[in-house]
């Protein structure tokens, strides 16, 4: 399937749940397939998403990502088939790609009511995190799950010496004077919200 995504050109994704690991691993992959030409909306499911996760994606600078409700999991590529998720075999997930008119046309209806119910990923960003830039809010998100400077900068785009410099001065907003103690200020202010 990694193959057939370099070919698609339209992706409307609906997704339960999303992680900090989970993110750092496909956002990477959505920026090369945006700069390939790829039109994509993602929508979260609300109550599947962590607070961390939320702030990784609310400052994407490519695409669109929304929040709402939108508990079933699906793609709809390039306007003309649905990708579903298949039977479990064994620990493997699989998936099923459908093409009959009346699921395309059920998967429309959901398509529409959840974008209808969403919002931007941009909205909603814990107070005690609108001081930082959006890219910040990035680092922080990546620091919670103790990822590596070059791990950040490889799942943003940017150089070490960036990641290192958007550290430094959330450590000095935050009022802090480690990244261990960055990262726990974050998880507690987004305790609070």
């Amino acid at each position: 399937m990694s193959d057939d995504c370099r070919r698609w050109r339209d992706l409307l994704s609906i997704q339960p749940s999303g992680y900090v690991p989970q993110l750092q691993a496909s956002l990477p992959q959505n920026r090369r397939l945006l700069a390939n030409g790829l039109q994509m909306v993602s929508l979260f499911h609300l109550d599947g998403l962590d607070a961390e996760a939320r702030c990784l994606l609310a400052g994407e600078p490519e695409g669109e990502y929304r929040v709402g409700v939108c508990p079933v999991q699906m793609k709809i590529i390039d306007r003309r088939y649905v990708l579903l998720s298949g039977p479990a075999e064994g620990n493997r997930t699989t998936v099923m790609a459908v093409t009959a008119a009346e699921c395309l046309d059920a998967a429309w209806r959901y398509w529409h009511a959840a974008v209808a119910a969403s919002f931007p990923a941009t909205e909603g960003v814990p107070a005690g995190l609108s001081q930082l830039t959006q890219r910040q809010r990035q680092v922080v998100a990546l620091l919670t799950v103790d990822t590596r400077d070059e791990a950040i900068a490889e799942a943003l785009d940017v150089s070490v010496r960036t990641v290192r410099s958007d550290i430094a001065d959330l450590m000095e907003v935050l009022g802090v004077r480690s990244r261990f103690a960055a990262g726990a200020r974050v998880k507690e202010l987004l305790r609070e919200a």
